[in-house]
């Protein structure tokens, strides 16, 4: 019976302590209070729990400048920790917090047109002190200087000392005419402002956006318009580039357009414009000649070295007439055939009579052939001419 009991006791105390860790668990958790020097805190809800969730915002004290770290956390995790959100990974991220620079100044210095001011009796001054200048008698006004992470920075509209005004028995008249003098000269520096901001504007509606004639080694350019604006093309302007004889095409676009301002060339991409450096030819030499070209003269109107893009001539053989031009290019280091409505035509001395035959003349391909009187040309040799009657070859000698 005592061991029973012992048993149930300690499956009591078993349970009594899993019931603590669970209700432990539970428990919601909670961030430390951040105090970060310099600055103020305003939390969302801002009821001095800090439990998981809640969002705090940092912001520098007046005077202190902002230098690094997030502004924003949230009470993220467990146990509870201050993290920022990332939105580059949509997480959050544990952060040390904002950091603030509250540096001291020095004695704030005079301003021209006040007497005084009142931060007297120290060498130093905390970021945020706030200096308030006096105006001399007979003026009012007020100008303020503040203490910005060690440099004093000017607060407030009202930097100037007018002249006081005062009432008589008549009507109300100014002391001095100096308030009417300040209203003058703020209307008219208001008015300078404004006759430059006119000028400006206009100066740049009047400025045409142009592009540069982009040279392009190696290629031709045909541009519409081709009219150049002080000798470059205006915005609009579509150029087509096209690789020089004996130069081949590499890479770029072949056409772009002159956008933007400044004018910058651009190719077309579907809908839109990109930035683009343009077309690229490589026009690589010729090492060797162009060599021979069986049954026809030349090369001939070409002579080393060969550059990318000359041209070698060939001719028809003596006794044709040409029309057209056989001609081989160096293409990119290599020689190409290039024929343009090429065509040899025999000449027939005999019909237009620039032959020198005595006898018979017979055409052949290129040249022509004499045989005497009463005989032609076989093609081998003459013959008798065929009349029928039997003729007889003439004998050449004694």
């Amino acid at each position: 019976m005592l061991s029973y009991s012992r048993l149930l006791l300690l499956s009591l105390l078993v349970l009594a302590a899993l019931v603590t860790v669970s209700a432990r668990r539970r428990k919601t958790p909670k961030c430390k209070e951040r105090n970060i020097p310099g600055t103020q805190r305003v939390c969302t809800p801002d009821d001095g729990t800090y439990n998981k969730g809640t969002v705090c915002t940092w912001t520098c004290n007046a005077g202190c400048r902002w230098t690094g770290g997030p502004k924003t956390r949230t009470c993220r995790g467990r146990p509870g920790d201050w993290k920022k959100f990332q939105r580059s990974t949509r997480r959050y991220q544990k952060s040390k917090g904002i950091q603030c620079s509250c540096r001291s100044c020095s004695q704030p210095g005079y301003l021209d047109g006040f007497s005084g001011h009142s931060c007297t009796g120290s060498s130093s001054y905390g970021a945020g002190t706030v200096c308030t200048y006096e105006c001399p008698a007979g003026t009012v006004g007020t100008a303020s200087r503040m203490c910005y992470n060690g440099n004093w920075i000017t607060v407030g509209e009202d930097q100037e000392c007018e002249a006081q005004w005062i009432t008589t028995q008549n009507n109300q008249a100014p002391v001095a005419r100096e308030k009417m003098m300040s209203y003058s000269r703020l209307i008219l520096r208001a008015l300078l402002v404004l006759a430059v901001v006119v000028a400006v504007s206009a100066k740049k509606r009047k400025k045409v956006s142009v592009c540069n004639a982009a040279d392009i080694a190696g290629a031709d350019r045909t541009c519409v318009p081709e009219t150049l604006y002080g000798g470059k093309y205006r915005k609009g302007t579509e150029c087509t580039w096209t690789c020089k004889p004996g130069c081949k095409w590499t890479a770029g676009p072949r056409t772009r357009v002159c956008k933007g301002r400044p004018g910058v060339w651009k190719k077309q991409v579907k809908r839109s414009y990109q930035k683009s450096k343009g077309i690229k030819c490589s026009c690589t030499p010729c090492d060797a000649g162009p060599g021979a070209w069986p049954g026809y003269p030349g090369p001939s109107g070409c002579s080393s070295p060969y550059n990318a893009g000359t041209y070698c001539d060939y001719a028809c053989p003596a006794g044709y007439t040409q029309t057209g031009t056989r001609q081989r290019l160096c293409f990119n280091g290599n020689w190409r055939d290039v024929d343009t409505n090429f065509e040899c035509t025999d000449i027939d001395e005999c019909a237009d009579g620039t032959h020198d035959c005595d006898g018979t003349c017979t055409n052949t391909d290129g040249s022509y052939q004499c045989c005497p009187d009463g005989f032609i040309w076989s093609g081998d040799d003459c013959e008798p001419e065929p009349t029928g009657m039997p003729t007889v070859m003439p004998t050449y000698g004694p």
